[in-house]
């Protein structure tokens, strides 16, 4: 019943977005330093002192998508700068084969108390302890990390689903829309620019694609990482 309520309570608050936020069906999408509004948003929420970037680092996107719904919607994304590029073509592809997305605000836009889980919300950035291992932060905290379509793509972590409201969907031989699965078209464009599938974790996380980075500088670390460590620094991101 909660969760019932949960759901009810986001599509409310999405319904009273103004028109002017969705799109027509041209794929567009607009780079850009964070506003100072949104700054303000996250700062507390997603952001804070201590977070391993900077707001300077990140860049807000908005672009367009298909909604469960077929029809083509304004999403924001914020993610790590010299990434934003690569993420709007990657979603520029998911637009032309009219992959469908719930919900892609800002976590800081769902109501108060509600997870990006909860509200089956796609997101990138947010700075916080990675639940499977929370000594170190998580990739989403360098906006290397993307979270598609939540409750159909939950996360395992013990005994603990995430959501909880998508434990039936780890079965993965149920079909649905919204739903990631090895090989798939989705799978393959995210793949194919070189960003690693979290259905392959020890735990998996069946909704997150995280960039793996090649180079000898890592953006998980944000510090030099000799060549014969960067195998093992990567770890599940």
């Amino acid at each position: 019943m909660k969760n019932l309520f949960l759901r009810i309570l986001v599509v409310t608050a999405v319904l009273m977005v103004p028109v002017s936020c969705f799109a027509g069906e041209k794929y567009s999408a607009v780079v850009s330093d964070i506003p100072s509004e949104i700054r303000a948003m996250m700062t507390g929420r997603t952001w804070h002192d201590g977070c391993p970037l900077g707001l300077e680092k990140l860049a807000y996107i908005r672009l367009s998508h298909w909604g469960f719904d077929d029809k083509p919607h304004m999403g924001e994304l914020i993610v790590y700068k010299p990434l934003a590029d690569e993420v709007v073509e990657i979603f520029r592809q998911l637009y032309a084969i009219r992959f469908p997305i719930e919900r892609m605000r800002l976590p800081e836009r769902l109501p108060k108390g509600v997870s990006n889980s909860e509200a089956n919300n796609t997101s990138a950035f947010n700075c916080r302890a990675d639940e499977q291992a929370p000594a170190r932060f998580s990739s989403h905290s360098y906006g290397i990390a993307i979270d598609i379509n939540d409750l159909y793509n939950p996360a395992v972590e013990g005994d603990k689903v995430d959501p909880e409201e998508g434990r039936k969907w780890l079965d993965r031989s149920l079909t649905h829309k919204g739903m990631i699965k090895e090989g798939d078209k989705l799978f393959t464009i995210f793949t194919n620019h070189g960003w690693r599938w979290g259905g392959f974790f020890h735990e998996v996380d069946y909704q997150h694609f995280g960039k793996v980075i090649t180079t000898h500088y890592i953006a998980e670390r944000m510090r030099y990482i000799p060549p014969e460590m960067q195998i093992q620094s990567l770890g599940d991101f």
